[in-house]
């Protein structure tokens, strides 16, 4: 079971709209149970969802989900709380992303963000990924930002 301190440093990053701009996670109303029902349900589908902590002093940084697309694929999502914001944990997130995926055997790393998120871009296309897609549709429903999603062959 989660430690309820960290579900409520997590649940208050949720809420914070300006820091949450370009997340499909800004619409949703959170709160213990559907972070916990989130987990479970990625779980459930062979995902995974990752905490991360500052080794320095233990604090909850941010978060990584990884969801399977199949056998040699999957989408990554990287959260790096405000206060943590612009100091480099992105691009160390995105490699412990990598290591996660080659350990679950996956080939592909995908992910996508808004077209006007410069910092994830500029995470991605430094670590070498590169662009796929450019949409306005998720999953069938019209969105206002355009979406831009990449992938990176993993050695």
């Amino acid at each position: 079971m989660l430690d309820t301190t960290i579900l409520e440093i997590h649940q208050k990053e949720l809420a914070d709209v300006s820091h949450m701009r370009y997340s499909r996670q800004r619409k949703i109303k959170h709160s213990r149970r559907t972070t916990l029902e989130y987990i479970t349900e990625l779980n459930n589908l062979g995902g995974k969802f990752y905490f991360l902590k500052q080794l320095s002093d233990e604090s909850i940084i941010g978060t990584i989900t990884i969801k399977p697309k199949d056998i040699k694929s999957a989408d990554v999502g990287i959260l790096i709380y405000k206060k943590f914001s612009n100091l480099g944990f992105g691009t160390e997130a995105f490699h412990m992303a990598q290591i996660i995926l080659i350990q679950m055997g996956l080939k592909i790393m995908c992910s996508g963000t808004a077209i006007d998120h410069f910092a994830m871009r500029r995470v991605f296309e430094k670590n070498g990924m590169r662009i796929t897609t450019l949409r306005n549709f998720i999953n069938g429903k019209f969105v206002k930002k355009n979406i831009v999603y990449f992938e990176l062959k993993l050695s």
